[in-house]
């Protein structure tokens, strides 16, 4: 008996070229093995669909801001960069110690005033209190700053060179409000060309110290260039429109007036007041004249034909301001004071609206005891250079 078989190549394969028949017969002994082999992989196309993956759109949104992210990453490590860096400038600042809020010291230099800096003071180191008119950055490297103390200014360089000055201290500076107090320590120059726009125009300061003593607000109501300029016609204002310099009106001045006194017209004004009245004093003082204060405030007017300012209550009484010290100088007379005068103010309500009037007046008053009884006090003023009396 014979057993027959049938083999196929492959199980998917049924076609006839793979069959194959063998025959054993029954008196062998075969053994038979079966091998099965796995399918190969099927190959299926992939259908893409909007569904199964993000857009076009969100794939740019998702790289923007990846992007974003690393900008921002870079700039934060950028800022910790270079505030390390200005840390580390800030320990290397070798000048440090010459320039900020003014040290609580024991350190008492000798203070020298504008107006005593003349040619002499040339190559030598000078110390100033005065207050900054003005300051501009040339480099960071070098900076001016025009000082002014009443009515004189005087530029000063900062300039960074060696271990007294670095460029730390240039930029602070440079960065003091206008109008501010400051100690400045530096030694006189003689600059080539001078400088036209400071008065000590001839002498220049380069800065070794500079400390802070006052500082002013960052922005003051009114400049003190803007005041020193007279004041114009009411018709400037046109001008002022058009974008030149402001016109400061007399209302201005007065409710900044501690500024306005710091012009140098105004300054000038104080200083001949000033003159007048020591030339004044230094005259009658050579001449036997005592200096007197008399009162001012008056139970009764002094002089009679002169309008006086009353005052109603002065602890339940009335009482007026002085017109003249006429009636205390006669006093003094008699009291063998003999020659005395005052430098004071006198009030007389006179009520005028020109600019010049006498409501309010400081004068000099002179009273002498006379020698012959037609003298009169002129004929004896015109004396006393002879030195007859």
């Amino acid at each position: 008996m014979n057993l027959e078989f049938e083999i196929l190549a492959h199980p998917h394969d049924s076609t006839k070229d793979n069959l194959r028949f063998a025959s054993v017969p029954p008196s062998s002994f075969c053994t038979i093995f079966f091998f099965f082999l796995p399918p190969p992989p099927m190959s299926e196309p992939q259908v893409a669909t909007a569904e199964g993956g993000p857009s076009k759109s969100a794939l740019k949104k998702a790289q923007k801001e990846k992007e974003k992210a690393a900008k921002k990453a870079a700039a934060k490590k950028a800022e910790q960069e270079n505030r390390a860096a200005a840390q580390v400038a800030l320990q290397e600042d070798t000048a440090k110690d010459n320039y900020g809020i003014i040290p609580s010291s024991t350190e008492r230099p000798t203070i020298t005033s504008l107006q005593q800096l003349t040619g002499d003071f040339v190559g030598k180191e000078v110390t100033v209190v005065t207050r900054v008119h003005n300051s501009r950055s040339q480099s960071a490297k070098l900076a001016f700053l025009m000082l002014r103390q009443q009515g004189e200014t005087i530029q000063a360089v900062v300039a960074a060179a060696g271990d007294s000055v670095s460029r730390q201290m240039v930029k602070w500076s440079i960065g003091i409000h206008v109008n501010s107090v400051v100690r400045v320590s530096g030694v006189v120059s003689k600059p080539e060309p001078p400088v036209a726009s400071a008065t000590l125009g001839e002498l220049e300061l380069h800065v070794t110290k500079i400390y802070m003593v006052a500082e002013a607000a960052e922005q003051i109501p009114i400049q003190v260039k803007d005041l020193e300029r007279p004041n114009e016609r009411p018709d400037e204002e046109a001008k002022e429109a058009a974008g030149e310099a402001p016109i400061v009106s007399l209302a201005t001045r007065l409710d900044n007036r501690t500024i306005d006194l710091q012009t140098k017209c105004n300054q000038a004004i104080l200083s001949i007041s000033h003159g007048v009245e020591i030339l004044f004093q230094e005259y009658l003082s050579k001449r036997g004249f005592r200096s007197v204060h008399t009162p001012k405030l008056l139970g009764a007017a002094t002089e009679g034909g002169a309008s006086v300012f009353e005052i109603p209550n002065y602890f339940g009484k009335q009482a007026f301001l002085a017109q003249s010290p006429q009636f205390y100088k006669q006093m003094l007379i008699c009291g063998d004071v003999e020659r005395v005068f005052e430098i004071g103010p006198v009030f007389r309500a006179e009520n005028s609206n020109s600019h010049r009037h006498l409501t309010e007046v400081s004068g000099s008053h002179k009273e002498v005891k006379p020698i012959f009884p037609s003298e009169s006090l002129g004929f004896f003023m015109s004396r006393l250079d002879s030195k007859t009396v």
